[in-house]
């Protein structure tokens, strides 16, 4: 399920309103699971992924231990950096206002949150489809509708997402002597650094995916794809890792880094971890104009 629509049509979906939402209801055990989005033929496919997964979920014994509800909310906010989010709503006049609009049962205690965020869905060169944002934010759900991680317990997670993704560029600017205020460098970076750079990229994404509810995600996308939990794979499959290295390596191109350097570290640092699906990360990169990185 790619998006398969033009910036403008994701505009005009995230723009949809909620006056006639529309709800799919399946028992989970002894409970209640209800999906409810608007009206909009752009959800089908989305309400049908969040059941499916659902019914895989309880396969493998995660079963819900309360019934709840999960909103579908497209938004638009392009300079955000994310695609997806989940979030756990305590506040009852949500669920109140979702009961006035829909045949809820009143038995109900838990209201949820999958945001999509259409604006950054909407860039030509985002290589992440709309499926495996859905697989990743459901997963949180699933985590919340039983508690498998203790993510109602959850200590606040100790990288921040933003802080990961932006960690590379970090180390990158500390190796060159980078200076804010003037955009001028003081140091050429040396294949020591760039490997720094790297390192430091992928060191604080995996203390992201590591903790708590992420590695829930983490694990339970591993296992539908036949992914070793842990693997470096594993982390660009569930969690853009992929993505996040390769805008490193465009920073570093960017800067005056030699081809030749950026290819030895991808071949020696990046490329050996990718066993399962090599012919699918090479399309990424040549989608992407980096297919000089296999050569």
């Amino acid at each position: 399920m790619n998006t398969q629509h033009t910036p403008e049509q994701l505009r005009e979906i995230a723009d949809h309103g909620w006056d006639d939402p529309i709800q799919t209801h399946v028992p989970v055990g002894p409970h209640h699971f209800h999906v409810v989005t608007p009206r909009h033929p752009f959800f089908d496919q989305i309400r049908d992924q969040i059941v499916r997964q659902v019914g895989v979920s309880l396969a493998r014994g995660l079963t819900p231990d309360h019934t709840s509800v999960c909103l579908v909310a497209p938004v638009w906010e392009p300079d955000a950096n994310y695609l997806g989010a989940f979030i756990n709503w305590p506040d009852d006049e949500l669920l109140d206002d979702i009961r006035g609009q829909t045949d809820i049962t009143q038995s109900a205690t838990q209201a949820n949150l999958i945001k999509i965020n259409m604006g950054r869905l909407a860039e030509p060169d985002e290589e992440e489809k709309l499926t495996d944002i859905i697989e990743h934010e459901t997963w949180h759900l699933i985590d919340q509708m039983g508690n498998h991680s203790n993510i109602r317990n959850m200590a606040p997670i100790g990288v921040d997402q933003e802080q990961a993704h932006r960690s590379g560029e970090r180390q990158l600017e500390a190796e060159v002597g980078y200076n804010p205020i003037t955009g001028e460098t003081r140091k050429t970076l040396t294949a020591g650094g760039l490997w720094r750079s790297m390192t430091a990229q992928l060191d604080h994404m995996r203390a992201y995916a590591n903790h708590g509810s992420e590695w829930f995600v983490h694990q339970q996308m591993c296992r539908t794809r036949g992914l070793t939990p842990g693997s470096l794979e594993g982390y660009f499959t569930t969690h853009g890792l992929l993505q996040s290295l390769l805008n490193l390596i465009q920073s570093h191109q960017s800067t005056g880094t030699p081809r030749s350097q950026l290819r030895r570290v991808w071949q020696k640092q990046v490329w050996p971890g990718i066993m399962h699906d090599r012919p699918r990360f090479m399309k990424v990169l040549r989608d992407q104009q980096l297919e000089w990185l296999l050569r």
